[in-house]
């Protein structure tokens, strides 16, 4: 299983646990926490058995992941499926939110359906800030903007 070092809060322990899991039904997994630029050459290249990312929708628009890992011209998994290439392309070239809600919906069954790719956990992140911290604003998808905090005394 490779994923590289910066994948995510807690991937490496989510790897272990993962690795560990399978050791007990007897399946050995060789870890692979290697550097981002090998795993992404590696990952494009379909040179992989098992690999952990964490997979964040940084826009808020469902084709920012389907779309992008799930094409057939991505080809990120090693993956194709001809209606499912449909169901993306339509999606994304209406702007009527309810026909996009039921299409990617659609696109979801058939990737869950498919197994295209294993999803063990949802990770969420919690906060606990000290009245003297300014500025600082969760975000939905659990990746903060720093830049504008500060501290008072």
């Amino acid at each position: 299983m490779m994923w590289f070092k910066d994948t995510g809060p807690l991937a490496t322990e989510l790897a272990q646990s993962l690795i560990s899991a399978w050791a007990k039904v007897g399946v050995i997994v060789e870890q692979q926490q290697i550097e981002k630029a090998a795993w992404i050459k590696r990952l494009t290249a379909l040179d992989w058995d098992i690999e952990l990312q964490v997979n964040t929708v940084t826009t808020g628009d469902a084709d920012y992941t389907l779309g992008r890992l799930y094409t057939s011209t991505a080809n990120r998994m090693g993956y194709a499926n001809k209606e499912l290439d449909g169901i993306l392309a339509e999606a994304r070239s209406t702007a009527d939110q309810e026909k996009r809600t039921s299409l990617y919906g659609k696109a979801c069954e058939i990737i869950w359906r498919d197994a295209v790719g294993v999803f063990p956990a949802a990770l969420s992140s919690t906060y606990g800030l000290r009245s003297t911290v300014k500025g600082f604003t969760p975000a939905a998808n659990s990746q903060p903007e720093f830049r504008t905090v500060s501290t008072a005394e």
